[in-house]
């Protein structure tokens, strides 16, 4: 098994990317810099996943790291963005969302290793990823004043609160049908 297919190497750079980002947003005020670098951010989350499956690349580590990466990565700017906007409406969908992001990779380690059943990813949860990178570009774009998104970044906010939810219950149907 290597840890260093293109695919891995891919997810690796979006982690560094990330943190990257991080000192970009709060260190440098750089919330242009910080935007394109999600706008990449998102791009390469459906890039490496392609690659693995294009190149015969697919591996364990690639499963463990793609996701953590994402929730790792869209879990930070929803905070930058709570840190932006610290408004009730704003924060409280943000809390919800990320503690369904740290459940469902929970109910998947579980599933994995309790029952060697790899869970894959719904409708909803697909649903869920493009609503939630379109609602952090409209925030990041209303930060640079590049222009008013705000209102769009609340909507998209809510609309994939929805499917986020729903594919997080959805995840834990086969534990009650014990479809293993």
């Amino acid at each position: 098994m290597s840890f260093f297919t293109i695919p891995n190497v891919v997810s690796y750079l979006r982690f560094i990317l990330t943190l990257i980002s991080i000192l970009c947003f709060y260190f440098f005020s750089f919330k242009f810099l910080t935007l394109v670098l999600f706008l990449i951010l998102a791009i390469t989350d459906f890039l490496d996943g392609y690659l693995a499956r294009l190149l015969g690349q697919e591996s364990l580590i690639g499963e463990l790291i793609d996701p953590l990466v994402d929730k790792i990565a869209i879990s930070t700017f929803l905070i930058l963005v709570v840190q932006s906007y610290p408004f009730n409406y704003i924060t409280v969908p943000i809390m919800f969302i990320i503690c369904r992001e740290i459940f469902v990779s929970s109910l998947r380690e579980f599933y994995s290793k309790q029952y060697n059943y790899r869970m894959k990813v719904s409708y909803f949860g697909k649903t869920k990823t493009f609503f939630q990178i379109l609602s952090i570009i409209f925030f990041l774009l209303d930060l640079t004043k590049f222009v008013v998104a705000y209102k769009f970044g609340i909507l998209f906010l809510y609309f994939y609160l929805v499917p986020s939810l729903i594919s997080m219950m959805l995840y834990t149907l086969p534990l009650y049908r014990k479809e293993f």
